[in-house]
Parts: C-alpha cells; structure tokens; sequence
C-alpha cells in the first residue's frame, strides 16, 4: 500500500467496517477495548480529566469537540488573600501544598493504567501524550476539531505530543530515564480532518511505525516539531499544513530540568532518603517553580531569572516535519550512507504540504564531562541529571573570577547536587535516572574555597584553596568541556523546516517551505576555537 490511492481506498473500507459495527463512548470502549475493538468511539473533553487515552485496539476515534488536554490539575489553590479555595475562578496562585500537580498519581482505577508493569516507566516523567496508540488498525478522525495541551499543563508538562504512536515515546534504552524494556508501535494508522494545536513538544510523535497516512491536518504552535517519525516506513502525508511553531514559548529548558527534578524528588522521599539540607534545597526549588506558574499563567508576579525565555523562541532546534532514522533525532546528520542506520526509513510521500514560519534562538549550552590523565576524550560522558539535563557550570551556577569558577549554585543546581550526594550515599537505589554528578563536584559546590580552573583549552581542573589540583585522595580531577550541545547535551543544528535523515525513497509533490528563521549567540572558545 506505498501509494496514496491504496491507502486511501484501505482505510475507507476500515473506517467503513468500523462505522457498521456500531458506536461507543471511550468509558465503554475503555472499560472492554477487547469486546468493543473495531467499533466507532466517540471522545469528549471529560475523557482526558485523568490522563493519557491509552487505545489498545483497532477502532475509529472521532473527537466530538474540543479538547483542552489538562489532566490532574489541582483542586486547591490559593486566591487573592491567599486562602485555600476549591473554586479555580478565585484562583491567584498555586497552592503549595496541594495533592495534585499534574503528574500521574498512584491510586484508583482510572490512574491505575499507567502504573501498569509495561507502562510504568513510560509515564515516570509525566503524560508524555493526549492519545496514546497502541494497536494495529486505527483511525483518529479529529472531526474538525482541535486538539491541543491547555496552556497550564504545557507549562507543567515539557515533554508532550498530542499523538504518540506508540505506548511510550521513546525506544528501549534511549530518552532522559528509562521508558520500557519493550516498545509497542502502531501499524495502520490513520490520523485526519483537524488540527493538532499547541503543544510543548510534536504534534504527532512515533518510532518504528509503518503504513502511516496524515491527511487534511492542520498542525501549529507546538515548540520542537510538527510531526516527527523515526524509523517509520510506508508514510504518506497530504494536505497538512505545519506552521507557527511557537514564539511565546514561556520558560527555556530549565524549567523542564527542574520539573523533573522535582518528580525524582518525590521518589527520595517515598523512598525515606531525604535530609534536611536536600528538604530545604528541595523547598526552594518548589518556591521558585511555583513562582513562575503564578507569573505565566496568573500573571501574577515575575519569572524567576532562572527560568526567564525573554525572546519567547524555544531554546532548541525546530523542525516542521523531521523523518529520523530509528531511535531520538538529537545527534548529528549520519555522515555516510553505507550503514543500516542510514537505511531505516523509506517509502516515504509527502504531497500538497506546507511547511511555514518556524523560528528560534538555539541556545548552546556549554557541559563538561570526567576526562582521565593520559586518556583522550571523556571518560564517563556528559556530566548531566535525573533527566539528563546538562549540569550548567557556565550558565548561572558559578561566580567567575577570571579563569576561576566558585560554585554560587541555583535553586535548581542546589537540588541537582542534593540528590547527587544522595545516590552516592545510596549507589543502588534504583531512582536516580540518568544522575552523573560525581563526588568532586559535589565537594566543589560545597566549598567555597574550591573551584575549577578552566586552562584556556577545553579542560577544567578542581582546585584547593592551597592552588594544589589534588582531593585528600592524592587523585587529580579534571573534565572536559563540550560545546555545540543544548541543554541535554543534543547536538545543535539549524531550524529546519523539513528535515530526512536515513531515508530511503522518497517523493515530493507540491510541497512548499517558507520563512525559516533561525538566530543565537556566536558558539563559545571554552570548548576549544569555536568552528
């Protein structure tokens, strides 16, 4: 079926089969997917009050409005004398100790479904999408509606597409935390007639899908891509309109970093390892995230500097529509052809298709990595967080004097380091994700008379208050620093309108790009001569 006609000729006989054996509500379809499987099934807006549609088997999905994805949102708030209240019209700001904050939440049958063994780890960061497909054979039909994340929980939740083509986002053993030993794509899937709104990630998300058709979509005001497939085959997109990623993005990545913080926070606590320098750490942090809710969403007050996104552009590379090969877009382009790798997309049609004003302002944001004396290169990669965000020496937390940075810390890297000395206190607790802080840096945070000397290359070394280079150990301790990376270390590349990469046959027809913007600062020399 690698023509358009075929495809469409296939899924008007499914959607035809589906319509005839009848029509459901999603509390049915969702209470017995099994009997209720290749039915019509009708999606409102209180469908979502919980989280993530998880759609197991093949069926037609028709939205009969609206949606506003905004799932456990909290049900106490502080209004304006700042007293508890119920009532979300008297809401001012955030209620700091409320119970929900738009994660899923263990307990009652309707969140049970993400806790489930094969899903766990998939909703660990949050819910990673609105609609979730899971089976063979379906149809989303948005029925002339729009489906995008309330404004509330695209700040919440930075990590987002409106359709995920599969029961977690990313492949095994890839992404900022472990998402699942198994990955289950959807095969057969149709998805028209709408528009997909904002979002702070894709549009429409997936990996290793194949038979893919989009049709007749409109897709704007999402901030990384608007549709994004890795290692898909037999993909057909026609009449979609990409256009006007975001460019009132509210927050930079940092946010994201502290958020997810946060989340692996909580498990230190369930666990009982916490303390009171980690609880008061962890109390400002929570201070400053709540902050900037009340000042984006409320306005009221400001964003904290850590946080604040003044251009309003996202802080990351962009693409209209990106086609990758199997597994996350953020390396480089392959650099040759002989490989598997660059074989692992292919019948690949877009026709009448607009790609339209995408813009940012990349952000490169300069990591460092454990180097060994003698040894080129790093020697335990990129020095990042529970999430995988880069630990930010050069961005904020450190007062430079000259050649010498003196950790002066943020209510985020305070947290990072917290939970770095916690995990080495505790090496195997199994809650720390992706955390690399090592030792010396956490003596470097914690001494002021301590600091890293950056030589003038690409090569930072701790430093004693003496001027000598040795921890108590006798062990000299330097990293590299790594340029032309984001905040989580993906390689910075130009903000494309369409970008393929390891594709093998492809057709264009009737396809437009326009106003491609891309601006930023001049690269760093802390890495080395910046080329």
């Amino acid at each position: 079926m690698s023509s358009y006609q075929e495809k469409r000729t296939h899924f008007g006989s499914l959607a035809e089969r589906y319509n005839n054996n009848g029509t459901v509500h999603w509390s049915e379809f969702s209470a017995d997917p099994i009997t209720n499987a290749e039915k019509v099934v009708l999606v409102s807006q209180s469908d979502f009050t919980y989280g993530t549609l998880r759609v197991q088997q093949p069926c037609l999905l028709k939205l009969t409005q609206s949606i506003r994805f905004n799932p456990n949102r909290p049900t106490s708030w502080l209004d304006g004398e700042g007293k508890v209240t119920n009532d979300p019209v008297k809401a001012r700001k955030l209620d700091p100790n409320r119970c929900l904050d738009w994660f899923p939440k263990k307990g009652g049958i309707k969140q049970d479904q993400y806790f489930q063994p094969e899903v766990s780890f998939a909703y660990g960061l949050g819910f990673f999408s609105a609609i979730a497909l899971e089976a063979t054979g379906v149809i989303v039909d948005l029925n002339g509606y729009t489906l995008e994340q309330h404004p509330e929980h695209l700040l919440q939740q930075r990590f987002y597409a409106q359709i995920e083509l599969a029961d977690q986002p990313f492949i095994p053993f890839q992404g900022p935390s472990n998402f699942g030993a198994v990955l289950r794509s959807a095969h057969g899937v149709m998805i028209h007639n709408g528009k997909l709104g904002a979002s702070s990630h894709h549009g429409i998300h997936g990996n290793n899908n194949t038979n893919v058709l989009l049709e007749n979509l409109t897709i704007n005001n999402f901030e990384v891509a608007g549709v994004a497939l890795n290692g898909s085959r037999n993909v057909t997109i026609k009449n979609v309109n990409v256009s006007n990623n975001s460019q009132k993005v509210p927050v930079l990545a940092t946010y994201s970093a502290a958020r997810f913080s946060k989340l692996f926070s909580g498990k230190v606590v369930e666990a009982g390892l916490s303390n009171p320098f980690f609880t008061n750490a962890l109390g400002l942090l929570n201070q400053d995230l709540d902050q900037t809710f009340n000042s984006v969403i409320f306005n009221n007050g400001t964003v904290p500097p850590l946080f604040q996104n003044p251009s309003g552009l996202i802080d990351g590379a962009p693409y209209g529509i990106v086609i990758n090969p199997t597994g996350v877009a953020v390396n480089g382009f392959l650099p040759t052809r002989k490989t598997m790798k660059a074989n692992e997309t292919g019948d690949l049609v877009i026709i009448d298709t607009n790609v339209n004003q995408i813009r940012a302002r990349v952000n490169e944001v300069v990591a460092i990595g454990r180097a060994t004396p003698g040894v080129e290169g790093l020697a335990k990669g990129i020095v990042v967080d529970t999430a995988g965000a880069v630990l930010q020496v050069f961005n904020g937390i450190s007062k430079v004097e000259g050649n010498k940075y003196h950790y002066q810390g943020t209510s985020l890297s305070n947290v990072q380091m917290e939970l770095a000395k916690i995990k080495l206190a505790n090496p195997k607790a199994p809650i720390f994700g992706t955390l690399s802080i090592d030792r010396p840096l956490t003596l470097w945070a914690g001494n002021s008379k301590m600091w890293l000397e950056h030589n003038g290359d690409n090569l930072l070394t701790l430093k004693n208050a003496d001027g000598s280079d040795h921890l108590e150990v006798g062990q000299r301790v330097q990293y590299i620093v790594a340029g032309s990376g984001d905040s989580m270390f993906h390689v910075t590349k130009p903000v494309m309108g369409i970008r393929i990469d390891g594709s093998n046959g492809f057709v264009f027809d009737n396809v437009s790009i326009n106003n491609i913007e891309n601006s930023g600062l001049e690269g760093t020399n802390l890495a080395g001569q910046y080329i």
